[in-house]
């Protein structure tokens, strides 16, 4: 009980920097994976 009443608030301003930080990390992880799994478009 004392996790969520008192230590998560107080973690969220942490989480949501870390967020700001990971999601366009993980966008861009993402499109170098489709990039790299399509060949990397040279063509065959």
């Amino acid at each position: 009980m004392t996790l969520l009443r008192l230590r998560l608030p107080a973690a969220l301003p942490s989480i949501f920097a870390a967020l700001r930080i990971l999601a366009p990390s993980a966008l861009l992880g993402a499109m170098v994976a489709e990039w790299v799994v399509s060949g990397g478009g040279s063509v065959s």
